[in-house]
């Protein structure tokens, strides 16, 4: 409000372009500030402004949106993979908001060489059949069929097969780890199955050698918020099942939210240590 009456301001802008409206009463004048440093000067009345957002750095030399507005009012928690053939795939959960039971995984794709993503594409929703195995495993009950999803993280194998990791659940406590895979580069996925890893609502991650092995870091059990031991565990069948290394730390204590690299004979793991310290721990494999 100014002495001579209302001043009024409303816009509308994407990352790269903006659109502005000012109105300014009777015997009044302004000076405004445009994204790209330089200022207007504007008389009373309506004025209708636009231009072109610059990037925040010249470095920067793609910015745009993954989607146009569409059926999900939100989104959260991205995660992005470039396939061997140069597409790049992201995955995120959208839905009313965090923790509805209708939140579900979606991923966008921009195959090489284009130069926009592709709609959303819907791949895990949360539903299931009551009374079936996956049902009881995820801890449905008579009161709903569904509940979020959360978190996708997306990993690319060494035969190129996509694997997209996510939870199911409540809130937090109540999550379930699940997975879907993608065999022709995010274009079609699988039904979702149970992740085979134990969840401990902590932190985990993996990393392949060259002979296709997966190497998985994590507390290995599915008691919340326990976070010991931490262990090292392998799988040779394409992540159907892990095989205990070795446990890097055990008994009481919090060990967690491990990182783990794989070049050549040799693991490269770091975690958290009681919350006091990052350890760093270098393991020769065979």
């Amino acid at each position: 409000c100014s002495p001579y009456g209302i001043v009024r301001s409303s816009w509308r802008k994407t990352l790269q372009h903006f659109e502005w409206c000012v109105e300014l009463p009777c015997n009044t004048s302004a000076t405004i500030c445009l994204p790209d440093g330089t200022t207007k000067e504007l008389s009373s009345g309506k004025h209708q402004i636009e231009g072109n957002i610059p990037t925040v750095s010249p470095m920067v030399v793609k910015d745009e949106f993954l989607y146009i507005p569409t059926t999900f009012p939100q989104c959260h928690a991205s995660t992005i993979v470039e396939t061997r053939k140069g597409d790049l795939v992201a995955a995120y959960f959208g839905g009313l908001y965090e923790r509805h039971p209708e939140v579900c995984i979606y991923v966008s794709r921009k195959p090489k060489g284009s130069d926009k993503w592709e709609a959303p594409q819907m791949v895990a929703d949360g539903v299931f059949t009551p009374g079936t195995p996956d049902a009881d495993f995820a801890g449905i009950d008579s009161t709903s069929n569904r509940k979020a999803c959360w978190n996708p993280v997306l990993y690319e194998m060494p035969d190129g097969e996509l694997w997209l990791f996510f939870k199911i659940g409540k809130s937090v406590k109540d999550w379930t780890g699940w997975l879907v895979k993608s065999h022709d580069g995010g274009k079609t996925w699988s039904k979702a199955y149970r992740s085979g890893v134990a969840n401990n609502n902590s932190g985990l991650d993996l990393d392949t050698d060259e002979k296709g092995r997966i190497f998985l870091v994590c507390n290995p059990h599915s008691f919340i918020g326990i976070r010991s031991p931490l262990s090292l565990l392998v799988s040779t069948d394409d992540g159907k099942s892990f095989r205990r290394i070795m446990n890097l730390e055990f008994g009481v204590g919090e060990y967690s939210y491990p990182a783990i690299v794989v070049k050549g004979d040799t693991i490269h793991i770091t975690y958290t240590y009681e919350r006091d310290y990052i350890v760093y721990r270098q393991i020769k494999i065979k």
